[in-house]
């Protein structure tokens, strides 16, 4: 499995599935500004500006709303 990227040092390619995670950012809803540590998949959009859209997630996220990435394993073979 590889390791853990911080978006610090580099973002995957864009559109993309990855594993993301965040670790210690503060995330401002609008209405709440809270810190969460969670995990998910979705992968990085551009359209202006660089954005998350995360699977399970309604609305898209920040680009700081995510501390590192993952790319996924490959997928298994299928007998045939």
């Amino acid at each position: 499995m590889s390791e853990w990227i911080s978006v610090d040092d580099r973002l995957p390619e864009l559109s993309t599935l990855v594993a993301l995670l965040n670790t210690d950012r503060h995330m401002n809803t609008g209405n709440d500004d809270f810190e969460c540590n969670w995990a998910g998949a979705g992968w990085l959009c551009h359209l202006g500006h660089n954005y998350w859209s995360i699977i399970g997630e309604t609305n898209a996220m920040s680009i700081d709303a995510v501390t590192h990435w993952m790319p996924l394993p490959e997928l298994p073979e299928v007998a045939s």
